[in-house]
């Protein structure tokens, strides 16, 4: 089990990583997309060209997503789902702005100009769904969203000291990113 860091190219971002790219899929429909954005401090207005819900977690920093009709600031653990063919903007209001986005196909986010022009941009709040384990909790962050059948976003919480069961699964891929502090993770 291994992550990927395939770099990819954008004008818009200072980073962009593919964290899912090295996964080998059996079928379409097992395949989700992982990705990693760096922005640094300053505006960029943007578009969810793709078909299906995004759904962005921040992991650093503070990203702040708005169009016309809304503002909101997304700090660390925070984020939404955002439909598809919708216009925002993102702006770091920290240096350095770290999120993930999820979905269920390959997705991207691409430049765009006059984002705030555009017609408002449909989101929906994360799921705070919490399911508590004798060694800590998971959040399920996409228990609310369209696509939940298609892949999962949780935050693990494990308390230090303490260990999950081992697993197995036959039709499941999975991708773990420690956030903060370490973690030993078993494969095989």
């Amino acid at each position: 089990m291994d992550i990927s860091t395939t770099l990819q190219e954008s004008k818009s971002f200072s980073e962009v990583i593919h964290l899912t790219d090295n996964i080998k899929w059996s079928s379409a429909a097992n395949h989700y997309c992982l990705k990693q954005y760096r922005l640094e401090s300053g505006y960029l207005g943007a578009s969810q060209s793709g078909v299906e819900y995004l759904s962005v977690l921040v992991t650093n920093g503070v990203l702040e997503v708005s169009n016309a009709g809304f503002r909101m600031q997304l700090r660390c653990e925070e984020g939404c789902h955002i439909l598809p063919r919708s216009r925002f903007m993102l702006r770091s209001t920290t240096e350095r702005a770290t999120f993930l986005v999820a979905s269920a196909r390959e997705h991207s986010i691409e430049s765009v100009d006059s984002a705030h022009e555009s017609e408002e941009m449909d989101f929906m709040p994360l799921s705070a769904y919490t399911v508590f384990k004798p060694w800590g909790w998971e959040r399920w962050y996409t228990q609310n969203a369209p696509h939940r059948e298609r892949f999962a976003l949780k935050l693990i919480y494990m308390n230090k000291g303490h260990q999950s069961s081992l697993q197995s699964h036959v039709h499941k891929s999975e991708t773990n990113m420690v956030i903060h502090g370490r973690a030993k993770v078993l494969s095989g």
